[in-house]
């Protein structure tokens, strides 16, 4: 395989993608960001790692939330000032992670726009994992003991969430295939049999 390599990982909520993630990171001896780029960015800009976070999980994207919150910005959506701050330089924050991270070469990194914060890097493949909804949905009524209504609530939600920080940061429409180098539908194939997959793409590119 190539030195340097660098893939991203955009997936579904719930549909085995993280745990995949980090299968493949093991497999292939990558070094391997998730979780991991919030607390570099937290260390390296002295802002608390919950900060992060809750910039993911806003509706960034909602007409709606925008409105509320009753600025409007450059980008064409109203929006709080101070948010705008705040949201744009932790962005920033975790980009320049990113970019330092991938310029060591061999790592797989797991969401958090890195698909787009590296589609400059020739050395970089991006992987968009899905699931079929019944799947997703019966994983999260196992883990979280809770009912197919509110499973449902569940998937829905983090979906949403993912969709709207991904376009807001990106301009580009997440889950789009024309964005990633392989989609896989972790319903109809084993997270062991899509690892060697990725394998197989990588070492012959």
């Amino acid at each position: 395989m190539t030195e340097g390599i660098i893939v991203t990982v955009s997936r579904e909520a719930y549909c085995g993608g993280d745990e995949l993630a980090r299968m493949l990171a093991d497999k292939t001896g990558f070094k391997f960001y998730d979780r991991e780029i919030i607390s570099l960015a937290s260390q390296k800009s002295g802002i608390h790692e919950e900060h992060f976070e809750s910039v993911e999980k806003k509706p960034t994207n909602s007409i709606l939330y925008s409105v509320v919150m009753g600025m409007y910005s450059s980008r064409g959506a109203y929006v709080k000032l101070d948010d705008v701050l705040t949201d744009d330089k932790i962005y920033k924050v975790q980009a320049d992670i990113i970019r330092d991270m991938a310029a060591q070469g061999n790592c797989v990194f797991v969401g958090r726009c890195s698909d787009y914060i590296l589609r400059n890097n020739e050395k970089c493949f991006n992987i968009f994992l899905r699931g079929n909804l019944d799947d997703r949905v019966k994983r999260v009524m196992s883990e979280q003991n809770t009912s197919e209504a509110e499973a449902k609530k569940i998937v829905s939600r983090a979906d949403k969430k993912r969709r709207s920080y991904y376009n807001y940061y990106t301009n580009r429409e997440w889950g789009n295939i024309n964005n990633y180098d392989i989609a896989l539908n972790l319903s109809t194939i084993s997270e062991t049999d899509a690892v060697d997959v990725i394998i197989n793409y990588l070492e012959k590119v």
